[in-house]
């Protein structure tokens, strides 16, 4: 109506701001153009705040916090130097207590209802998005620094940002449509979004200003038409944009590069909930008025009646209403979305849907998908096209491998490459003797994708061909055979590395210091120091070299680190600092550890030790006798003739305390001590076989070494002789094999740290089934912190209905429910054989495997449940289990049918007194391996710390046994079945002793 009437009057010629313009319009005309003036500052703010504050910032953190030289986590040498740069500057506690506080400021604004609250924690959730976007599009590589804020995530995985990838489904799909017609949408979408979003915005906030200057309670008008939030709208579509804006870009040096959709998702849905609380806000003010509004506006983006309705469907589910309105249902409802949302991501990042097989490519019947694929990769040279295919190829895995090493013979080099590059990927120990002929191949980037490929695979036997290859007369060749041979480990690859100390190109030089410290070789030092004292040595050199005095950590570099101390590079600085405090730190840990207790000392120790165990212990020498046992004991006590460090005494009493042939006793190291000892620890997860011991889990994330391998010997020593020493270490009930072998697989770090110590590397000789050669691989241990002292992945607490095999399996991982826990376990129970007798199951397995025992009133309660007739649990009374030395009463679903229960070597403890009673009175069908623990157990531990050394000692001091007789306590309950895992079954996948419990149940059916 203004802008009508100010033509109106330039028409007739009269002056608008003259006495004869009508004074009711004249107003109007002021106050609107004043608005649009205030809108237009806000957009020219909001402009400031979008580019000049990010300069601002960056400069004010820069100087604060300088930023890496170098992406965060391009190789493994930019992990390492990520990670002392943010132990030096403790980015990890800020970045913890920031995440901290931003979660605290979003529940603080929906607890009290304060929007503005959870909007501050919303944009410092998506300051990492920004802080990309602005490092990317404006080179402002400071602001790197403010993925901190994400640290707990990137802690857990650097991949975790993708878990919201899903968002990128519409801008796909609608890029696709476009891409068939020949024209690429992604800039043009990407100026549209963050156009129309700050257009929507400042519109949004004008029409708001307006409503204000005419005294309207609600804005109900212009762009409140079509949207009841369009400043939030504006707000996530401009976000979108800068979202999108990431995708096509290369993340410049010195920044983060962590994938954004994760935190971009999150702060979106947390500004949804503030708009949410302030319709909460609005109903409860303006009632009616504001409900009609509403019913007839969308929420913020004007969708079809169907999506609408659609999106609206978990919150009828829930609350059987349209609108969440109390605080509470807006974060259910949130959390549902979110995790929605998470849930679709995960699957989306990770789909392995193979590409299909274009219609103009006919396939053979006997032509594999792999050999499709590549006569696909013929069809173009356009790589776009081609990368679809080549990922596919690397999907395929083993199936592809012939087809590629096929492909390494091709005439156009460019098919020799990819070829490389895919079995590099795939990492197949069978491509190795093919790769090692593409090192001699005429084109370069062959040569470069093979040499990577062989790194990647870790076989020593490509070492040899990689060191004729350092010399190449291709730079990039030189950089990724350097990489590859540290990729190895090989001592074997430490002189000819020295001896390239000298290339000319900086980037090669920094590759082969890297490879040095990476393979750990004390004769890399003298080299290292001779070239950190160059003149005119580049600073990326410099750099590395710092990171290798770090990692070689020999005293006789303390000097050339003090002198870095004043290097006018702010990363050599920071790198020679943290040096120095590692060789300070490790000094005084091996201080710790180099310890020698006197004779004396040890002496009195030992015979401390010798009296608790016979004093102590009910049942000392009932399976060494008494004489045997004094022989032993004379035997240790003479071989203290000098100073000995606490891990050679404590490998004097080990073996001693194991003779007792008791579980329950125990010896460790004072705590400090094991802080000191226990830095590191050993990398792999390991499965004893026959006594045969193969790898099943690497938990170093870059190591090359082939799971599944049989591992031959650890640091020299062969794997048969740490097998047979640790277990004469390992306590268990009597003589029993199948305990110890569980427990050094759940917890091989911890024995093998207590007798050998813990290096920061291991060399590992192996080999694996595909190769029968004997292959060495030097493996760094991983830190202390990075894993529990159990291997054991807990199963926890399932039932599981078989309806088609008449079966159900009962999954009981472990009977630790004490106290008031009980009620957990035991509603759990009672849960589970309601739905059994429900179903009308007639064949019940009890999964006992990993289980270790707790408490007897869960295990008596489980019983109860299966036991024909109500029998007695314990012998005799002990103690608060006073009851259970009477008859259990049958439980009220008590089941009828037909039990069989699947144990292993950890079933220990209340677990074997359970497993006693069960075959004692031919209550079930034991299928598995032997038990750890039989009717009886010495339990109620004391602990005792040994006068001079301080090493810990616990003791049983009572017996508690099973309500059975005739059983041996040598050994544990051997099943009617035994099955064994192979490691094919384990690498399959394959749960063989599930499946022949079924095939035993389908037989008596």
């Amino acid at each position: 109506m203004e802008i009508h009437h100010m033509f109106l009057y330039i028409k007739s010629g009269k002056n608008l701001i003259g006495r004869n313009f009508p004074k009711m319009a004249q107003k109007k005309w002021i106050s609107g153009l004043l608005l649009i003036i205030l809108a237009v500052i806000f957009s020219i703010g909001l402009t400031f705040a979008s580019v000049e504050l990010p300069g601002l910032l960056n400069k004010a953190l820069y100087d604060t916090v300088p930023a890496l030289g170098g992406d965060s986590h391009a190789d493994e040498s930019a992990v390492m130097r990520t990670e002392l740069f943010i132990g030096h500057y403790h980015l990890r506690l800020i970045g913890y207590t920031c995440f901290g506080l931003m979660i605290l400021l979003i529940a603080a604004g929906f607890i009290t209802g304060k929007k503005g609250l959870a909007s501050a924690g919303a944009l410092l959730m998506f300051l990492p998005v920004f802080a990309q976007f602005a490092a990317v599009m404006f080179f402002l590589a400071g602001l790197g620094v403010l993925n901190v804020l994400w640290m707990p995530v990137l802690d857990i995985s650097f991949s975790a940002g993708q878990l919201g990838d899903i968002v990128y489904l519409p801008y796909r799909l609608l890029r696709s449509l476009f891409l068939k017609t020949g024209f690429d949408v992604h800039y043009l979408l990407v100026y549209f979004l963050i156009g129309i979003g700050l257009l929507l915005f400042i519109i949004g906030t004008y029409t708001w200003f307006v409503s204000r200057q005419r005294k309207k309670n609600m804005a109900d008008f212009w762009i409140y038409r079509i949207s009841r939030h369009p400043q939030y709208l504006g707000w996530i579509i401009w976000s979108y944009g800068m979202l999108l804006a990431l995708m096509r870009v290369q993340y410049p040096k010195r920044s983060w590069g962590i994938a954004a959709s994760l935190p971009w998702m999150l702060s979106a849905m947390i500004i949804i909930g503030v708009a949410l609380l302030e319709e909460r806000k609005m109903k409860k003010q303006f009632g009616d008025q504001y409900e009609k509004y509403r019913e007839k506006t969308p929420f913020l983006f004007p969708l079809p009646n169907f999506l609408s309705k659609f999106f609206a469907i978990p919150c009828r589910l829930l609350f059987k209403k349209k609108f969440p309105e109390r605080k509470g249902e807006i974060v259910a409802i949130l959390s549902v979305y979110i995790l929605l949302l998470v849930g679709l991501s995960f699957f989306y990042v990770r789909s392995h849907a193979l590409p299909k097989i274009p219609d103009e490519v006919t396939t053979a019947a006997s032509e594999s998908r792999a050999e499709s694929y590549i006569r696909t990769l013929r069809l173009t040279d356009n790589w776009h096209f081609r990368r679809h295919y080549v990922g596919g190829l690397e999907k395929l895995g083993e199936q592809a491998v012939d087809p590629l090493i096929k492909l390494l013979d091709d005439p156009d080099p460019t098919f020799r490459q990819i070829a490389a590059s895919v079995l590099g990927k795939i990492e197949s120990p069978r491509a190795v003797d093919a790769l090692i002929q593409s090192l001699s191949d005429k084109n370069s980037n062959v040569r470069w994708s093979a040499a990577s490929a062989l790194g990647k695979i870790g076989s020593e036997k490509a070492v040899e061909p990689l060191i004729q290859l350092i010399r190449d007369d291709s730079d990039p060749v030189i950089y990724v055979t350097a990489t590859a041979l540290g990729r190895i480990g090989s001592e074997k690859a430490v002189e000819p590395l020295i001896q390239s100390l000298d290339q000319p190109n900086s980037w090669n030089q920094k590759a082969v210091v890297t490879a040095l410290w990476k393979i750990g070789s004390e004769k890399a030092v003298d080299p290292l120091l001779k070239i950190s004292k160059e003149d005119g040595l580049d600073v990326s050199v410099k750099r590395e070299v710092m990171v290798a005095f770090l990692k070689l950590k020999s005293p006789k570099t303390v000097s050339a680190l003090r002198e870095a101390l004043n290097d006018e590079d702010h990363e050599v600085r920071i790198y020679a600092q943290e040096a120095l405090k590692k060789l300070d730190t490790d000094k005084q840990r091996k201080r710790s550890i180099d310890k020698k207790y006197s004779v004396k000392e040890m002496q009195e120790d030992f015979l401390q030790f010798q009296r608790h165990i016979e004093e102590t212990h009910p049942f000392p020498y009932e399976f060494t006798g008494k004489e045997d046992f004094d022989r032993a004991f004379d035997n240790q006590y003479r071989q203290i003739t000098r100073p000995l460090t606490l891990r050679e005494f404590y490998n004097l009493l080990a073996p001693l305390k194991a003779k007792i042939g008791c579980g329950h006793a125990h010896l460790d190291y004072p705590g400090e001590y094991r802080r000191n000892v226990q830095v590191y620890k050993f990398p792999l997860i390991l499965k004893f076989i026959d006594n045969r011991c193969y790898v099943t889990k690497d938990l170093n994330e870059n190591s090359s070494l082939p799971l599944y391998s049989e591992i031959l010997s650890i640091n020299k020593i062969d794997t048969h002789q740490i097998i047979e020493i640790l277990k004469e270490e390992i306590s268990a009930d009597g003589h029993n094999d199948s305990f110890k072998t569980s427990a050094l697989e759940n917890c091989f770090q911890y024995y093998y740290a207590n007798h050998y110590g813990a290096p920061e590397k291991f060399q590992i000789k192996y080999k694996t089934k595909e190769n029968g050669n004997t292959q060495r691989i030097t493996i760094p241990a991983i830190p202390c912190q990075a894993i529990n002292y159990s291997n054991k992945v807990p199963k926890d607490l399932n039932i599981e209905i078989w309806q088609e095999k008449d079966a159900a399996v009962l999954t009981i991982d472990s009977f630790v429910y004490y106290g008031e826990k009980n009620k957990i376990f035991f509603s759990f129970v009672d849960k589970a054989f309601q739905k059994i007798k429900q179903e009308n199951i007639h064949n019940l397995i009890i999964d006992l495997r990993g289980n270790g025992g707790g408490d007897p009133f869960c295990a008596s309660y489980l019983f109860s449940y299966i036991e024909k007739e109500p029998i007695v649990y314990f012998s005799e009374p002990y103690g608060k289990y006073e009851d259970l030395s009477k008859p259990i009463p049958l439980a009220e679903n008590h089941y009828r049918g037909n039990l069989f229960i699947i144990t292993d070597g950890s079933n220990f403890s209340t677990t074997g007194h359970f497993c006693s009673l069960l075959r004692y009175h031919d209550v079930s069908t034991f299928i598995g391996q032997e038990t750890g623990g039989t009717y009886t157990c010495n339990a109620a531990v004391r602990t005792f710390d040994l006068k001079n050394t301080g090493i810990i000692l616990k003791l049983a001091t009572g017996t508690f046994a099973a309500a059975v007789s005739g059983f041996s306590k040598e050994r544990g309950i051997i099943p009617h079945h035994t099955v064994k895992p192979s490691i094919e079954d384990i690498k399959n996948n394959r749960d063989k002793v599930l499946e022949y419990a079924l095939d035993l149940i389908e037989k008596t059916r």
